[in-house]
């Protein structure tokens, strides 16, 4: 409680220092982003808003501020699949429901992966083979490469610029579809979004993992 509130008083740092701790990054292509120095700095329904999440092992956690308001969620988790930042977000609307703008008609997101999908909507093996092959990130200087196990889409390897291993969270993760070429990956809310070329064959995809969105991936030519 006390770090939090320094965040209101700066006592520690002074004013100058947390000003730019959260002042938002930009990207060399001119594109201001959410992410500061460490912190999130963006909107919820019209009020500002700082936060952050962390996880480890079983655990998640959630550090919601709202300066303008001076008030702070904090949401702690002892189960992978718990989403604190939905949970933080939750508490804030009862306290500041009055400041706040009205909620969209949009159903919440991590409501609408939870709905089972059907068999119809889950591609099938020749569907599938649109997505095959290796997508380039230039900005994590990764490669993911795309297959089909047990009929289903994974991530079957990572790679560097050298065509190293690298770690990969997704290896054991259920990778299902949650719309046309939008797939939902394991519990942790992490979609990758398609997007076809002319050939009508997978061109690229997007990750969005909740306070990081709009990685991009490109596909390599085989």
């Amino acid at each position: 409680m006390k770090w939090d509130e320094n965040f209101y008083s700066a006592q520690v740092g002074g004013k100058e220092f947390l000003a730019e701790i959260q002042e938002r990054g930009k990207l060399n292509n001119g594109k201001t982003i959410t992410y500061a120095k460490g912190l999130m700095v963006t909107e919820y329904r019209g009020l500002q808003a700082v936060r952050h999440g962390g996880s480890w092992g079983g655990y998640r956690a959630e550090l919601l501020r709202f300066p303008e308001q001076h008030f702070s969620v904090a949401c702690l988790c002892n189960v992978g699949n718990a989403n604190p930042s939905r949970r933080a977000n939750l508490v804030a609307d009862v306290y500041l429901a009055s400041l706040m703008k009205p909620k969209t008609e949009k159903k919440d997101e991590d409501e609408e992966q939870k709905k089972p999908v059907g068999n119809a909507a889950q591609p099938g093996a020749e569907q599938l083979k649109a997505y095959l092959g290796e997508y380039w990130s230039e900005e994590l200087g990764v490669a993911y490469r795309v297959g089909v196990n047990d009929g289903r889409l994974k991530v079957t390897g990572i790679v560097d610029r050298a065509g190293l291993p690298r770690a990969n969270n997704f290896s054991d993760a259920e990778i299902r579809a949650v719309g046309a070429d939008k797939f939902s990956v394991g519990n942790e809310g992490v979609t990758m979004a398609f997007q076809r070329d002319a050939q009508a064959k997978a061109g690229s995809f997007s990750v969005d993992a909740g306070r990081t969105t709009g990685m991009k991936f490109v596909r390599q030519e085989q």
